[in-house]
């Protein structure tokens, strides 16, 4: 697989940015230099953390480090959820950038619109002021809904690029991906291979009573829950949805590839900038190996008839 296989998708702003990339989740600083300096060696180009994933340091390291040059990588990172205000996210930029210790950022995201905290318009505008600055290349957001993108429209003078959200076969977002497209704003997917459990596991990180539980404690704030409905509704949330799934089987049988191949092909064709998270160094090179097939109509149908409209994560008009 050739870094020259992946193609680039042209962004609102002129920047552009590659066709697929790599979700930094859930490793710690140490984990994730290990993660991305492989991603890097194998031809990732397209690296996505976060200030609240923990791990900008270790993704900073590996970017120092690697055989190629930073103009070659597009590096994502986004504003922390905690963030409220105008000069907050001002200090939120300088510490992520401080953190990846890198001159520029190429892409900064709004996390979570927080829609009840009702503070994303003057973050955007701080957002614009850093993107003037000239050490953040493209600015967008994440989560956002389309009342919510209407707003920044009508309030800011600068259109996001991306906005980054749960997307996968079980989970379509057709609407949603036809409003972004609509304000010329690229689909970024994240969970694109369905989540795989991965907020569920937030409820193995303290054994202790909900109530003492930080993790559910301040989850629950968010939610308006209670630190015991929280570890509910986290125990709601599907899992498996994708590689448990008999019609991707079939597709990806049909065509000798793995059913992560066939879902981040799919992603692909639909427009969506897919972000998968893999610490596996076999699992890295087989996401990227998706530029050398397509799907046909009858695989397009059956991906379609997969819909269920049930999100694996949260959701952004809860999340405060």
């Amino acid at each position: 697989m050739s870094v020259h296989d992946v193609p680039s998708i042209l962004l609102n702003d002129g920047n552009s940015m590659p066709a697929l990339g790599l979700g930094i989740f859930g490793t710690n600083d140490d984990h994730s230099q290990s993660v991305v300096s492989q991603a890097i060696q194998v031809g990732y180009r397209l690296l996505d953390t976060a200030a609240l994933y923990g791990n900008e340091v270790g993704v900073g390291r590996a970017i120092k480090s690697a055989e190629v040059e930073r103009k070659d990588l597009f590096v994502v990172t986004k504003l922390h959820e905690d963030v409220d205000s105008y000069d907050g996210t001002l200090q939120g930029f300088e510490e992520s950038l401080n953190k990846l210790d890198l001159e520029y950022i190429d892409l900064y995201l709004i996390h979570w619109p927080q829609p009840k905290v009702n503070k994303y318009v003057e973050i955007w505008k701080a957002f614009e002021a850093i993107k003037a600055s000239g050490r953040v290349r493209s600015i967008g957001v994440s989560n956002f809904t389309a009342r919510q993108l209407d707003r920044l429209k009508s309030e800011t003078d600068i259109a996001p690029v991306v906005n980054q959200i749960e997307l996968h076969p079980t989970f379509q977002q057709q609407a949603m991906r036809e409003t972004n497209a609509s304000l010329h704003i690229v689909t970024q997917a994240w969970s694109p291979l369905g989540g795989q459990g991965q907020f569920k596991k937030l409820l193995d990180i303290h054994k202790v009573p909900d109530d003492e539980n930080p993790v559910l404690v301040g989850l629950g704030a968010k939610h308006n829950l209670t630190p015991t409905k929280m570890r509910t509704y986290l125990e709601a949330l599907p899992v498996d949805t994708i590689f448990g799934n008999e019609s991707l089987a079939a597709i990806a049988s049909k065509h000798g590839k793995s059913v992560a191949q066939i879902v981040l092909r799919w992603h692909v064709e639909i427009g969506s900038v897919p972000l998968p998270k893999t610490e596996n160094f076999a699992r890295l090179k087989e996401n990227l190996d998706v530029f050398d097939f397509s799907l046909d109509g009858e695989d397009r149908l059956a991906i379609a008839a997969l819909e269920t409209g049930v999100r694996t994560g949260f959701d952004p008009e809860l999340f405060n």
